[in-house]
């Protein structure tokens, strides 16, 4: 049987378009508007309902979309029983069917007929059979079964193409897409997706090429009556660095100092395995980031340190030589619900960095800004790093980019500044940050500024506090997003990440997979107890976002499609930190909330 997992109503041409686990995708059309919305009993959204996948807008108001006739006829139940079951028969109705909406007497007269219960009969002393009964006649009298002459249904099989660099999405990507002969010029979207691929011939096949010069194939994609998820990897072995000039001038020989490297930690990192890899110290590196560290032998992954490599380093502190241009106006701004500094700086064309620099007595910690906040942001377009001459050349990729600006051997020939690329799970700088800003706060706080569900569009789920409103998976999804990911398409559930066609399970704990525990729950694998047992960092884990340990014979580990390849090379040798959930913990100021405790929802 198909489960269907979103549904949209498109109120123009009255048809709903329903979303199946495997991408396919249902246009139901004609007949009534409860068939349509696989809603027989017309209820209205309300988070108490299970198995809703969307709402319907209608000149009727609003009403839930239900993933099947029988999901709906059980929350139906569900709610007679709850808020109906002390009233009589008669009150039942009335308040089921209200004069203001209904001829409510003829629907009463109607279902006496059909169950031969008297209007007085209390809804507590029927039987689940009578009460079927009642459910029967009423879905009658709502028309649930009326047109089915006009009845539509029509499946559609899509595919959809991603591109990865082996790790990361490929976004903004240029390709011709040539379907028929036809050649099509688009881009991949922000998480490296092409526009949806429909069958209208079963095998037709579709060449993809390079929007470039050379036209050089990407690959084939062969069109089928099925919906799939393909990814096509772009491993290419050059790219773009930025080099001195082979001969530098006299102003160039003594170039500005540059801006700093925005490094995320890794497992396994240490403060002085990261000093000597950018040609640093430790007190350099301490001084840079501080307060957010305090002692060089705790740093954990996900932390972002900001490293001034080189000669940047040792002129930490010390006056820029020259004249100050002219002064331009800062802006001010205030921080907004589900703000970041890096995302604040992406639109307002600045950096982290300069933010911090220019509000460094009301911004102590970068992962800690709060709604209501006020910022001076740096005028658009400047950021602390200072503008030299410079000449571009491919570079070979090397195993670790290089930064500094030095010749080899002090010969006068330059070497290229490659950016620093990391590509181990990007998004886990995302969950770390959010660990750290919350620091223990409960679900009860943390939904007052940010609510992960309606930050990834449902916003039917109204709150992240109680036990209708699980909200580990939107965490996890919400970290995907921040990080340039596709997200699952049901996202509030743990189990959508198992039946996702954009998600690969893999065989082994890995650094930044999604540990799924049974389908109730998942987060991300963050280390490794002394047992083996892998420490998971995940929201809605005793309602905060912690670290907690779960037993590795109840996970299950899936990556994100475009990851798969690189999350390949690390299965054989996952590299996991082996810490104590209390040491974690305790290092963020997470005091495990003992109300809820090892509660996930």
């Amino acid at each position: 049987m198909t489960t269907f997992v979103r549904a949209g109503y498109h109120a123009d041409i009255r048809t709903v378009e329903y979303t199946a686990e495997n991408g396919d995708r249902l246009l139901r059309s004609g007949g009534t508007l409860a068939w349509r919305l696989n809603n027989p009993g017309n209820l209205r959204p309300s988070r108490l309902y299970e198995g809703v996948i969307g709402t319907a807008d209608t000149p009727n108001g609003r009403f839930a979309i239900f993933a099947s006739p029988e999901a709906g006829r059980t929350e139906k139940r569900k709610l007679l029983r709850r808020g109906y079951d002390h009233l009589s028969l008669r009150d039942a109705i009335y308040k089921y069917a209200p004069p203001n909406e209904n001829d409510t007497e003829k629907y009463l007269a109607f279902v006496k007929r059909r169950t031969s219960l008297g209007e007085n009969t209390l809804l507590s002393t029927m039987s689940d059979a009578q009460l079927g009964d009642i459910m029967a006649a009423m879905e009658q009298m709502e028309g649930y079964n009326a047109n089915q002459e006009t009845r539509r249904e029509r499946w559609v099989y899509v595919t959809s193409v991603s591109l990865s660099d082996g790790a990361r999405p490929l976004a903004d990507y240029p390709v011709q897409v040539v379907r028929n002969g036809s050649p099509t010029h688009v881009r991949t979207d922000a998480r490296g997706a092409l526009p949806a691929m429909v069958t209208t011939t079963d095998g037709e096949e579709v060449i993809l090429l390079e929007a470039t010069d050379a036209a050089s194939e990407i690959g084939r994609i062969t069109l089928e009556q099925r919906s799939r998820s393909i990814v096509l990897s772009r491993l290419r072995d050059i790219f773009e660095g930025v080099s001195q000039p082979h001969t530098p001038t006299r102003e160039a020989a003594t170039p500005p100092s540059p801006a700093p490297v925005r490094y995320v930690v890794q497992p396994g990192d240490t403060l002085s395995m990261i000093a000597r890899r950018f040609r640093t110290t430790n007190s350099q590196l301490l001084q840079a980031n501080s307060p957010t560290v305090r002692h060089a032998d705790k740093i954990r992954p996900g932390q972002v340190l900001m490293v001034h490599t080189g000669a940047a380093a040792s002129n930490m502190g010390s006056s820029p030589q020259g004249a100050a241009p002219p002064p331009i106006a800062p802006t001010r701004y205030t921080v907004r619900r589900g703000d970041t500094l890096s995302s604040i700086a992406a639109r307002h064309g600045t950096d982290t960095a300069s933010i911090l620099a220019a509000n460094r007595q009301s911004v102590r910690n970068p992962h800690l800004i709060q709604p209501g906040q006020r910022l001076v942001l740096p005028p658009r377009g400047t950021s602390t790093a200072a503008t030299a001459p410079r000449t571009t050349r491919p570079v070979r990729r090397h195993a670790s980019p290089t930064v500094g600006t030095r010749s080899r051997e002090n010969e006068g020939h330059p070497l290229a500044i490659v950016p620093l690329t990391q590509r181990r799970a990007p998004w886990m700088e995302h969950a770390y940050a959010e660990a750290t800003r919350w620091a223990g706060r409960t679900e009860d706080v943390i939904g007052r500024t940010i609510n992960y569900h309606h930050e990834l569009g449902t916003k039917w789920l109204k709150s992240l506090s109680g036990s209708d409103n699980a909200w580990c998976a939107s965490f996890v999804n919400w970290c995907l997003r921040e990080a340039g990911y596709t997200i699952s398409k049901d996202h509030f559930r743990a189990r959508s990440f198992v039946s996702d066609a954009n998600f690969a399970q893999i065989d082994a704990a890995i650094y930044g997979a999604l540990g799924v525990v049974g389908t109730s729950h998942v987060g991300f694998v963050y280390a490794k107890a002394v047992n083996g047992n892998p420490i998971i960092l995940g929201g809605n884990q005793s309602d905060q976002i912690n670290f907690a340990a779960f037993k590795k014979t109840s996970m299950r580990y899936y990556v994100p499609l475009t990851y798969l390849e690189f999350a390949r090379t690390e299965v054989h040798d996952p590299r996991l930190d082996v810490s104590t959930v209390a040491t974690l913990n305790a290092e963020l100021g997470i005091a495990v909330n003992s109300h809820a405790a090892g509660s996930t929802r």
